[in-house]
């Protein structure tokens, strides 16, 4: 039997990254479960990597929220951090659930979306922005009454922080990046200034979570990665458009998170729980 930290025994493995792999922990001796994020053994030594992960465990430690999953501990081996100790949520993550069940309702959407504004505003509150909010990184671990939780702020910046990638180098999922992370900027004469990465970065990302539950598909669906890099700079994008009915607010609400100028967003994620109320009261919210 192998144990990590010799109190932690695998059970099952839950998934795995380019980085890293997850898997379901019993604790030896309290007979309680965790979840345990392994650094992939290949990459152990790349510093970049084990800055980035002890980053995420300081990062992680800091929030005390029932809609984020909560750091336990970080196991370092040798002086360098090799694994996380996280919540275990006996549930799928968004992406499963939406493959297997396709779109939500409004109410139900509604209702994820506001337990994930709340989650992004109390981490905007430690000036953390989130930079990869997808699908894959929400947890459900209840439905009617829902209950998700979001996870992996392994790209998480703090504001004022330094950039631990190269310049130029997308940071976070492609697919469920802003335009200001794939390079978007403002014309200022015959100068192009890209815009920064803040809180209306996740507000974009939201949509994006937002756009996919009522939808069912994704936003950039019909895109391959260079096309998704091209909409970023497409100085008349295609507008945002509905193939499921949808009460006009929510439209509005999701269109307007979607703005590729950040300036055209809701400001912050205290604005997205404001317009999401709104949205609840006109619509309703879910049955429990």
């Amino acid at each position: 039997m192998r144990l990590i930290d010799d109190k932690y025994e695998i059970v099952a493995k839950l998934g795995s990254g380019g980085q890293s792999s997850v898997y379901k922990a019993r604790h030896a001796h309290l007979n309680e479960y965790y979840a345990l994020k392994l650094i992939s053994e290949e990459l152990g030594d790349a510093p970049e990597l084990l800055s980035r992960f002890r980053s995420e465990a300081q990062t992680m430690a800091k929030f005390r929220h029932e809609n984020i999953v909560r750091v336990h501990n970080l196991i370092t081996q040798d002086g360098r951090p090799y694994c996380l100790v996280l919540d275990y949520i006996d549930g799928p993550n968004l992406a499963e659930y939406l493959k297997r069940r396709g779109a939500l309702s409004a109410p139900d959407a509604l209702e994820i979306a506001r337990q994930l504004a709340s989650a992004l505003e109390h981490a905007h509150g430690f000036r953390v922005w989130h930079r990869d909010v997808k699908p894959r990184n929400v947890l459900i671990e209840s439905e009617q009454p829902w209950r998700v939780l979001l996870t992996d702020f392994g790209i998480a910046k703090l504001e004022d922080s330094l950039e631990r990638t190269r310049t130029g180098h997308v940071v976070g999922t492609t697919r469920y990046s802003a335009p200001e992370q794939l390079g978007w900027g403002r014309r200022r004469g015959e100068e192009r200034v890209r815009a920064s990465v803040d809180q209306r970065t996740d507000v974009f990302g939201l949509g994006l979570v937002f756009f996919e539950m009522l939808e069912g598909v994704q936003f950039f669906r019909d895109m391959n990665v260079g096309d998704v890099i091209a909409w970023a700079s497409d100085p008349s994008p295609e507008p945002v458009t509905f193939r499921q009915p949808q009460h006009p607010a929510v439209r509005e609400l999701v269109t307007r998170a979607l703005a590729r100028d950040p300036d055209e967003r809701q400001q912050s994620m205290t604005a997205m729980l404001q317009e999401i109320g709104r949205c609840q009261r006109l619509v309703g919210r879910p049955a429990s």
